[in-house]
C-alpha cells in the first residue's frame, strides 16, 4: 500500500497547483467595479409600485386574456404612460402559435395557437448622448390567470417597469432602453412571441420580470448557453453595483441550457431566436411561491424589501457604465459565496473537478491491488460479499417502501412531497435499521470477507455518473458525486479512522442539495420529479455509495457488528419509531385538491 500511497504523495504538488490556478481564475464583481460606474444614483419609488399594483389587482381585479379586466389594465398602462410624455406603441398580438414540446415522461406540451385581441404596450427611452450597446428590453406580462389577483404573478412587475418609467424620463439610461407590457402571457407567452418576432434581433439583453415581490432572494433563472461567462460578469458587476445579492442556482441553470425549450416565462422566445435573455424572479423563503395561479396571490405577499431590491437592479442595468457584452464562448460558473456574486470561468471549474476524477482514479487503483492482495480466508458457511451487501441494501430500501406504501395509503400521488424532511428521515432510519438487522442475521448463516471490494463499487458509481454528467456539461452540477468520488478514494488511502471519516463527512456534504426537502420539492412544484419514481428509489440511489463506504471502514477496521438482543432490540425500536411518524402523519390535502390545486392546497390547511 505504500507505494500506492506514494502515488498520490507525487501528485500532491501538480494537483495543489491546479486547484490554486483554477481559484485564480475566480472574478470578483465587487472589487471590479469603479466609484463612477453608474452614470446617476437614482431610486424607484417602491410606494408608487404597490399603488400600482393595488389598482390593478384590487380595482380591476383578476386579468385573464381577451377580458374587459385585461383590456382596462392595458388602457391603465397607457395612461400611466402618456401622463409622463412617452409615447406608446400598442403592438397587435394577434395570433401566435406555441410549439410543441416532447422530453418523455418529464414534459410533453402540444402544440396550439392562441388569438387575442390584447395588445403590447411599447415605450423606447434614448440614452443620454451616444450609447455603444444594443437595447436592452425589460418585460412585465400584465394578465393574470383566471380567477387570481395576480399581485406578485404579475402586478408588482408592471408598476415596477411604470415607475422604471418614471424614472428614465427625467433621468435618461446609459443605454437604450425599451420597456414593454406583454399581453396573454398565461396563455403561452403569446405577447413575447409577438414581441419577439419584431425586435428579438435589435435588442442586446432581454429581461423578463415576473413573479417579482415576494419573500426570498432576487434569483437569476433562464442562464441558457446565450448568457456565457461575460455576460454572467456583467450581471455580478450589476448585482454589485446594486448591493443587491442576486442568486443564480445551479440547478436552474443547468436546466436552462439544456432544455431552453421549456422556459416558462416571456424570455423564453427571445431564447428561442438566439437573443440573450433572462428571467428575474423572488425564488420565495421556502423556494416555491405557493399562492401561484390562486385566488391567495394577493397584496398581503408583497414584500416591500424585495420589491426595493428588484427595483436597485433592473435601474442599475439601465444606467451601469459597464459595456454589455456582445460576445463569449465560455459558460461561467455563477458562484453563490458570501459577500456577493464572484464569477470563474468554467474550465477552472472542470479543472478541479477532473483532479477529484484523478483522486478517485488513483484511489481505484490502490483499492483494486489491495483486493488481489487480500488473502483467500477459509471460512465457515457461506462467503458473504459485495454482492450479499447490495441484495441487503436493495432490499432494506424495498421494504422500506413498502411500509411507506402502507402508512402512506392515501388517493394522494405524492403524499410525502408536504412534509418531504419528515419522511426522508422517517424512511432513511427504517432503510438503515432493517439492512442492520438482515446483515445481523446474514452473519449467522456465513462471514462477511473482504474490505476493498466494498469502496471500489462506490467510487467506479460515482465517478461514472460525474464522467458523463461532465460530457454532458452539467459542469455545476458534477461535483455532486465527484467530491465523494475523490473523498472516497482518500478513504482508501488514508491509514487513520479520523482521516478516513472526515473524509466521509467532507464526501456527505453534496448530499444537501438532492435531498434537501426544499429541493425535493420544487422539483415536484416545477414537474422534474417523475410521478412514477417512488422516493425511496430516488434517495436509495443517492445513499448507495456511502452505506458501501460505511461497509468499507467497518471491515477495514475490524468493526465488529453486535448481534445480541440489545442491538436487535435497538433496531426494532428504530423501526417502531420510524412506523410512529409514518403513520401519524396526514397529508394537508386530499389527492382531488393536489390534483387541482398543486402545492397552493396547503395554503390554510
Amino acid at each position: 500500500m505504500s507505494s500506492h500511497l506514494g502515488v498520490i504523495r507525487k501528485l500532491r504538488i501538480p494537483i495543489v497547483a491546479l486547484l490554486l490556478a483554477s481559484f485564480a481564475c475566480v472574478r470578483i464583481a465587487s472589487a471590479q467595479a469603479p466609484e463612477d460606474a453608474s452614470e446617476v444614483e437614482v431610486e424607484i419609488d417602491v410606494e408608487r409600485v404597490l399603488l400600482h399594483a393595488t389598482k390593478l389587482t384590487v380595482d380591476i381585479g383578476s386579468r385573464p386574456a381577451n377580458s374587459s379586466a385585461a383590456n382596462e389594465a392595458s388602457l391603465y398602462i397607457q395612461g400611466q404612460l402618456g401622463a409622463l410624455g412617452l409615447e406608446v406603441e400598442r403592438q397587435e398580438v394577434g395570433t401566435q402559435v406555441m410549439p410543441a414540446i416532447d422530453l418523455g415522461a418529464l414534459f410533453q406540451s402540444k402544440a396550439h395557437s392562441f388569438t387575442t385581441s390584447d395588445a403590447n404596450l411599447v415605450v423606447h427611452l434614448a440614452p443620454k448622448g451616444r450609447a455603444k450597446d444594443k437595447p436592452i428590453l425589460f418585460m412585465a406580462h400584465y394578465d393574470s390567470v383566471p380567477g387570481s389577483p395576480g399581485v406578485v404573478d404579475n402586478a408588482i412587475s408592471v408598476g415596477l417597469l411604470l415607475e422604471l418609467a418614471r424614472v428614465l424620463k427625467a433621468n435618461p439610461p446609459a443605454r437604450p432602453t425599451i420597456l414593454a407590457w406583454t399581453a396573454a402571457e398565461e396563455n403561452g407567452l403569446m405577447g413575447a412571441r409577438a414581441l419577439a418576432n419584431e425586435y428579438g434581433e435589435e435588442v442586446g439583453l432581454a429581461v423578463a420580470l415576473d413573479l417579482i415581490g415576494s419573500s426570498g432572494d432576487l434569483t437569476l433563472n433562464g442562464l441558457s448557453s446565450l448568457i456565457h461567462e461575460r455576460w454572467l460578469l456583467w450581471l455580478a458587476e450589476v448585482s454589485a453595483q446594486a448591493k443587491v445579492d442576486v442568486r443564480a442556482p445551479w440547478t436552474h441553470r443547468a436546466v436552462s441550457r439544456l432544455l431552453p425549450e421549456i422556459e416558462r416565462a416571456d424570455h423564453g422566445p427571445f431564447t428561442a431566436m438566439g437573443t440573450p435573455a433572462i428571467h428575474l424572479y423572488h425564488r420565495s423563503d421556502a423556494a416555491i411561491y405557493l399562492p401561484y395561479h390562486t385566488r391567495h396571490d394577493t397584496m398581503a405577499e408583497a414584500d416591500l424589501d424585495s420589491i426595493r431590491d428588484a427595483a436597485k437592479t433592473i435601474s442599475m442595468m439601465c444606467y451601469t457604465r459597464f459595456a454589455m457584452p456582445t460576445e463569449g464562448d465560455s459558460p461561467g460558473v455563477w458562484l453563490p459565496l458570501p459577500g456577493g456574486a464572484k464569477v470563474t470561468s468554467s474550465t477552472a471549474v472542470q479543472v478541479v473537478l477532473v483532479v477529484f476524477l484523478l483522486v478517485a482514479i488513483v484511489g481505484m487503483i490502490n483499492l483494486s491491488r489491495a483486493a488481489k492482495a487480500e488473502p483467500r480466508v477459509v471460512v465457515q458457511g457461506r462467503r458473504l460479499g459485495l454482492g450479499s451487501a447490495v441484495l441487503i441494501y436493495v432490499l432494506s430500501w424495498g421494504i422500506t417502501g413498502l411500509g411507506l406504501k402502507i402508512l402512506l395509503a392515501t388517493d394522494h400521488a405524492l403524499p410525502w412531497v408536504h412534509a418531504p424532511g419528515r419522511v426522508l428521515a422517517a424512511s432513511t432510519l427504517m432503510a438503515a435499521a432493517i439492512g442492520y438487522i438482515l446483515a445481523a442475521q446474514a452473519a449467522r448463516f456465513g462471514t462477511w470477507v473482504g474490505d476493498a471490494r466494498y469502496l471500489m463499487p462506490a467510487i467506479a458509481y460515482t465517478s461514472f455518473v460525474g464522467f458523463f454528467m461532465l460530457a454532458f456539461g452539467l459542469f455545476e452540477l458534477a461535483w455532486i458525486v465527484l467530491l465523494p468520488s475523490a473523498a472516497f478514494g482518500a478513504v482508501a488511502g488514508s491509514k487513520k479512522v479520523t482521516g478516513s471519516l472526515i473524509a466521509l463527512f467532507l464526501a456527505a456534504l453534496p448530499l444537501l442539495g438532492p435531498l434537501n426537502p426544499s429541493f425535493l420539492r420544487e422539483m415536484v412544484a416545477h414537474n422534474f420529479w417523475v410521478s412514477s419514481l417512488p422516493l425511496v428509489a430516488y434517495v436509495g440511489l443517492f445513499l448507495m455509495p456511502y452505506a458501501l463506504a460505511l461497509v468499507f471502514l467497518a471491515r477495514r477496521y475490524s468493526i465488529e457488528m453486535p448481534r445480541g438482543r440489545i442491538a436487535m432490540g435497538v433496531c426494532l425500536a428504530l423501526v417502531a419509531v420510524s412506523c410512529v411518524l409514518l403513520g401519524s402523519y396526514t397529508a394537508p390535502c386530499t389527492g382531488e385538491q393536489y390534483r387541482l390545486e398543486g402545492l397552493s392546497c396547503e395554503i390554510g390547511r
